[in-house]
């Protein structure tokens, strides 16, 4: 495993920008991120901790394309969107929903990212493969994201 491969596909799918921001998902220093980066090794508790907190399996992700990756946020934001529009909780904007909705997307995004690369469908066109994705959750295929959303929303 390449460790620069391992924390870009890992930004990816947690939908983080940098590398402090993964620093901070994984509960170490900007730092300790560097260090793995220029050693080119990620320590097995770092990888564990975020396949156990945030569901991101780095063999899901090797190698798998962008526009698989970009459908899976898509999806993830379209279930909590919908999620959340049955909840009281968002008849306005709070700085306690804008807070659980930064933890509740990586984990979205995991969930979804996992049954799309699973599927083993490749992305030809992106807005049919939207479409496509879009529809299967909407049609209740994918229960153990409408869970999360609907259980952190209460």
């Amino acid at each position: 495993m390449d460790a620069n491969h391992f924390l870009d596909a890992a930004k990816a799918a947690l939908s983080l920008k940098t590398d402090e921001d993964l620093a901070k998902a994984t509960g170490v220093s900007r730092q300790a991120v560097a260090n793995w980066r220029s050693r080119g090794k990620v320590p097995a508790a770092a990888q564990t901790q975020l396949r156990e907190n945030y569901g991101f399996d780095y063999s899901d992700w090797a190698g798998k394309d962008v526009e698989a990756q970009n459908i899976a946020r898509a999806v993830a934001l379209h279930a909590i969107f919908k999620s959340a529009s049955g909840s009281k909780e968002t008849e306005r904007p709070t700085m306690e929903m804008a807070a659980l909705f930064a933890r509740l997307f990586p984990m979205a995004v995991a969930i979804s990212s996992t049954a799309i690369l699973k599927s083993g469908l490749t992305v030809s066109d992106p807005e049919n493969a939207m479409d496509f994705w879009l529809s299967y959750y909407d049609s209740g295929n994918m229960p153990e994201l409408t869970d999360l959303c609907r259980n952190a929303l209460k």
